[in-house]
């Protein structure tokens, strides 16, 4: 029988099947030696001392494949993982990318408005003087310059800090 297991490679399913009928084999011929009055001795002995011992080799083997198999399965999920987080981590840095460029955009986008803000002090001024000219009594709010001056000085504080000023002579085409 050593000599057949070491020829035949068997399937892990074939080997539980070899195992299992190989135990079947070892109970029966107990079984059979205890009805015939000779207890587990003489020719009997031998015989299932063989049959045991194929069966420890067999069922070492049958083990050494479950862990072969159950370590294979660990490895396998753990390459899936490391397969997922990669995917998830170009995914990540593409997403992560599309908002840094969209921030970056953004600043455009503010310096037109402040272009259209600059443009649009000078109307604003002459339109709040007509109005005080042609109502030289009146309290109204023709703009209300006080709240846009917190909110500029608001924007200017994220800008460059609380503490800091900006160089009124700095190069608008500037770019680090």
């Amino acid at each position: 029988m050593k000599d057949e297991i070491k020829r035949n490679v068997l399937s892990k399913d074939q080997l539980k099947a070899k195992l299992d009928e190989l135990g079947d084999e070892i109970k029966y011929r107990v079984e059979e030696a205890k009805k015939s009055g000779n207890s587990v001795g003489g020719a009997h002995k031998t015989d299932i001392g063989e049959l045991m011992k194929d069966y420890r080799m067999m069922k070492e083997a049958y083990g050494r494949i479950l862990n072969t198999e159950k370590e294979s399965l660990q490895l396998e999920d753990i390459l899936s993982t490391l397969a997922e987080e990669k995917e998830e981590d170009s995914k990540k840095l593409k997403e992560r990318e599309e908002i840094q460029a969209s921030r970056i955009e953004s600043f455009g986008e503010l310096i037109e408005l402040v272009t259209k803000i600059k443009s649009a002090l000078p109307k604003a001024k002459k339109e709040t003087e007509k109005y005080y000219k042609t109502n030289p009594k009146s309290y109204a709010v023709v703009f209300p310059t006080d709240q846009m001056k917190k909110d500029l000085e608001d924007i200017l504080e994220k800008l460059v800090g609380k503490d800091e000023t900006v160089d009124e002579n700095v190069d608008d085409n500037t770019e680090e």
